[in-house]
């Protein structure tokens, strides 16, 4: 719970409805919607589309989402980077230990972030 407020429950359905989306938010009335799915977005209509922050959590950079890019193309990168390391290793087979290389995603502006309230989520 934050700010006096119950902890909004994470949407859980077998399968994404416009209707399951429209009365979650209606029940809720989250002030923003994180998914790495933009279809969950997509469903709500009208005001609650409007009205609703979207943050992609896997944003492609090419879009005018705001979210985090993951850098999809530096991943690709660096794996190939390891293969051809292991390559010239004459390394084979399933390694003995995993390497595990991690990456920073960048945080990228958009559109679809409505401009800040001056009333909490809770008056509305």
């Amino acid at each position: 719970m934050q700010s006096g407020r119950p902890a909004i429950p994470v949407l859980l359905t077998a399968e994404f409805s416009a209707q399951a989306m429209a009365a979650w938010v209606a029940d809720h009335r989250p002030d923003v919607l994180l998914s790495s799915d933009q279809r969950h977005h997509d469903l709500l209509e009208g005001k609650q589309r409007r009205s609703l922050s979207f943050i992609h959590l896997n944003v492609n950079p090419s879009s005018n989402l705001a979210g985090v890019d993951q850098g999809h193309d530096r991943v690709g990168e660096h794996a190939a980077a390891l293969l051809h390391l292991k390559l010239i290793q004459r390394e084979t087979g399933v390694p003995a230990r995993r390497d595990i290389a991690m990456l920073d995603g960048n945080w990228q502006e958009g559109k679809l972030i409505p401009e800040a309230r001056e009333t909490p989520a809770l008056e509305r």
